[in-house]
């Protein structure tokens, strides 16, 4: 009995100094409460919503379309650490018809002691190209990188860091930043908004149906033609330079900053314009009745599409643009 009793406590105190030794070494770690480089894939057949929940320690999450086009979803995260500190784990879930992806902090007192924080912790997800309802990004200290996303709903909510899209597609596209820039490049969505605080808005080759941008401080420039259709655009402390290939109905303004905008026909646009204390410059060979009287700036009739412009100290500049091939 006394032999059993000394071998129980034997192992005890293996036991606990192994749990001590992966609590302060990061290469021996505790494999059930820490995750490292670990793959979990979930083949789930036509989900509607694909939720993802990140804590602050994840620095990026990218998304890319699945390489297996016969599947009607495949999600898969993998954590991919630089450096062996590891403070989270990754949960992945189907609820009813959600799929949601979340990343769970681990309380302070379990964290490890003796390893380096100035890595980066990245999560991917592979996503289908169909069958995706509703695409819902949340991260407060999270960048997050999409390229192929297709989803009839896409709504993102970042606070203090970067968001770039590229060659997506949705119904409604929806962004929230507070403190980040914004870049979209090929993307396309019959609704799209942004709703920024501080950060810059960079569009190259998109397509918008209806468009609604506010931000409290930063450019919205374009890099080549894009297309919108109607909308408003507003930024208080920051210049709006767009080049449109075809519109119909659009309203910019500005508190401090300059609207400048490349057209493919100016003289067959109806302007509305004023600056308080501003300047106007046209920039291509033009009419005689295409010009300013005074702060005001309007030409054009009800036919032709129709242009908005109010700012209190910036800039008017309209040029005329070659047609997109």
């Amino acid at each position: 009995m006394k032999k059993v009793f000394l071998l129980i406590m034997l192992f005890f105190s293996i036991s606990v100094f192994a749990q001590k030794a992966n609590t302060n070494n990061c290469d021996n770690l505790d494999k059930k409460r820490f995750r490292i480089d670990q793959e979990n894939i979930i083949d789930i057949v036509k989900p509607a919503n694909v939720l993802i929940n990140v804590s602050s320690l994840i620095d990026r999450v990218i998304i890319k379309p699945s390489k297996d086009k016969t599947m009607d979803v495949k999600v898969d995260t993998r954590l991919h650490l630089q450096t062996n500190i590891n403070n989270f784990t990754v949960d992945v879930k189907k609820e009813g018809k959600n799929i949601i992806i979340k990343t769970t902090e681990y309380p302070t007192d379990l964290r490890l002691l003796y390893c380096d924080k100035k890595g980066k912790s990245v999560i991917y997800i592979t996503l289908p190209l169909k069958n995706i309802d509703m695409l819902e990004f949340k991260g407060a200290h999270t960048e997050l990188k999409c390229d192929g996303v297709v989803a009839r709903k896409f709504k993102i909510k970042a606070k203090f860091k970067d968001v770039l899209l590229s060659d997506c597609k949705a119904g409604e596209l929806s962004i929230k930043v507070y403190n980040g820039d914004i870049s979209l490049k090929n993307v396309k969505a019959d609704k799209f908004s942004i709703y920024g605080g501080f950060g810059n808005v960079s569009l190259k080759e998109t397509d918008f149906g209806e468009v609604y941008i506010t931000l409290l401080s930063g450019n919205i420039e374009s890099f080549g033609k894009i297309n919108i259709e109607k909308g408003k655009i507003f930024t208080t402390f920051g210049d709006i330079v767009l080049d449109l290939n075809k519109f119909s109905s659009l309203y910019f303004k500005t508190t401090s900053g300059d609207i400048d905008l490349g057209l493919i026909n100016p003289e067959k646009t109806k302007f509305s314009a004023e600056t308080v204390f501003g300047d106007y410059f046209f920039n291509f060979k033009h009419s005689e009745n295409f010009r300013a009287n005074g702060s005001k700036f309007n030409f054009g009739d009800n036919l032709m599409p129709k242009i908005e412009i109010s700012t209190n100290s910036g800039d008017v500049e309209i040029r005329k643009i070659k047609i997109a091939r």
